[in-house]
């Protein structure tokens, strides 16, 4: 008894300290996202409570500015919904918010560009994303966003 004791307080704390969210989908991450990438990771650097990676900005489906900065930020912990596996070297397809304070772009678990709404994927490899998404990011073939 006092072993099943530990174990469901190990899994609760487990839990407890998981991201968990939603999974979005194309539409919805595309309505939330302040912006969308393609772009190659040049570096990755870990601040304590963040991660700060370098970009390349290949191409820019969405923006709100005319300079894409070449930093995106992202909690250093998986459980804090950090993106943290990003390979240098590697392109992918980056979708996030940014800072109201310091204008840096955020990224994290819950806002990514899924390769399709029925099945959540993380953020994707550049390799994998669907023609068809390729197409609708490039012709920003998407429903009106409500201003909610």
């Amino acid at each position: 008894m006092r072993l099943l004791s530990i174990i469901v307080l190990i899994v609760s704390l487990i839990t407890a300290e998981s991201c968990t969210c939603v999974p979005p989908t194309q539409q919805n991450a595309y309505c939330k996202s302040v912006w969308i990438s393609h772009a190659k990771i040049l570096g990755k650097q870990n601040l304590g409570n963040s991660i700060e990676y370098t970009v390349q900005n290949l191409e820019i489906f969405k923006s709100n500015t005319s300079l894409m900065p070449n930093k995106v930020f992202t909690p250093s912990s998986s459980a804090a919904c950090g993106v943290v596996n990003l390979e240098i070297g590697k392109d992918y397809l980056l979708s996030g918010t940014i800072n109201n304070g310091t204008k840096a772009l955020q990224l994290n678990n819950c806002l990514y560009m899924p390769g399709n709404d029925f099945q959540p994927s993380g953020v994707l490899l550049w390799s994998r994303v669907p023609a068809d998404l390729y197409q609708k990011l490039q012709k920003k073939d998407f429903n009106p966003c409500s201003m909610n």
